[in-house]
């Protein structure tokens, strides 16, 4: 179950972060990973410490600091094109390529 409320907080982190936009100050970057954090902490039921140090990949936050997310974030932007296939979602596809990167 650890497994799924990390991928599922991962995830919320991506898109929140997505969200949230680029940061022109590290202080803008540290408030919006903050407000990120709250949006998975709701999502899980759990504290923005614990998400941050269990339930989100540390990566996630490193690129968004050091502004290098944005790189991964511009592939959400693209078309799904219906395979009738199950697959990932965009989001979770961008999650992989960053965690096969930097995890």
């Amino acid at each position: 179950a650890k497994d799924f409320r990390t991928w599922a907080g991962s995830v919320e982190a991506l898109m929140a972060l997505s969200e949230l936009g680029c940061c022109e100050t590290k202080k803008e970057s540290q408030k919006k990973i903050v407000s990120a954090l709250d949006q998975v902490s709701e999502l899980l039921g759990n504290t923005r410490a614990v998400c941050k140090k269990y339930y989100v990949h540390p990566s996630l936050l490193s690129l968004y600091e050091q502004q290098k997310l944005q790189d991964y974030i511009t592939h959400l932007d693209r078309i799904e094109i219906n395979d009738n296939k199950a697959s990932l979602t965009c989001e979770e596809e961008v999650l992989m390529k960053i965690l096969k990167e930097h995890g």
